[in-house]
């Protein structure tokens, strides 16, 4: 069995999966201008590391994860993404929860205002359901607070509002063990490029 962690844009381009939660959330980070006080924490694993990764898995004799239940694969050591430079080099202003809560829910209302007026117009719109990632993030963030049993309509006291971000994102490296995969990685001569390097890459393609 082979577990990946939180998969991210290659690390020549950066290019990015625009449905990925991770890109929803560093998009929010830079067009609100702010990002909530509470750590969002995961690995930070570019998707051709570990496609090199999985087929030098496929390839090994003996297989690698032989007598284990499962081969992790991501890249060692936890990223912090609410601290990921998407603002000129900078993270975006830190602010509680609630703030950064009520300045999506704002931003969300105010992209279905102006896609209601652009259905009531035949001059605007290409007749898509495309949402934009304010949109689906907010949509998200709803989901999650209905299977919590919550009204998304009613304001999250604080310490929901920390619950509801800091569990959006699961902290491989802190619950599992990618030794095997890092071993297995070494034995085939593969690299990594520099994380300042890989995330550089990334957050170019935010301001394009």
């Amino acid at each position: 069995m082979y577990r990946l962690g939180e998969v991210m844009p290659a690390a020549d381009n950066g290019v990015p999966n625009t449905k990925a939660l991770t890109h929803l959330l560093l998009v929010a980070f830079r067009e609100l201008g702010v990002r909530p006080s509470v750590p969002m924490l995961s690995d930070y694993s570019p998707v051709d590391e570990v496609a090199a990764v999985l087929v030098a898995a496929l390839t090994d004799a003996p297989p690698p994860s032989r007598g284990a239940p499962a081969l992790h694969v991501f890249r060692r050591g936890t990223v912090d993404f609410a601290a990921l430079p998407v603002l000129n080099g900078e993270p975006a202003r830190s602010v509680p929860p609630g703030e950064f809560l009520a300045a999506l829910d704002e931003a969300a209302d105010e992209v279905a205002r102006l896609a209601e007026e652009d259905a009531g117009d035949p001059g605007h719109g290409d007749g898509g359901d495309a949402r934009p990632p304010l949109s689906l993030l907010h949509g998200v963030l709803a989901a999650r607070r209905c299977l919590a049993g919550e009204d998304p309509r009613d304001e999250p006291t604080e310490e929901r509002g920390r619950w509801l971000l800091r569990g959006l994102l699961v902290d491989n490296p802190a619950l599992f063990d990618s030794r095997t995969a890092t071993d297995l990685a070494a034995r085939h001569g593969l690299t990594q490029q520099p994380l300042d390097e890989v995330t550089e890459a990334y957050v170019k393609t935010l301001h394009s």
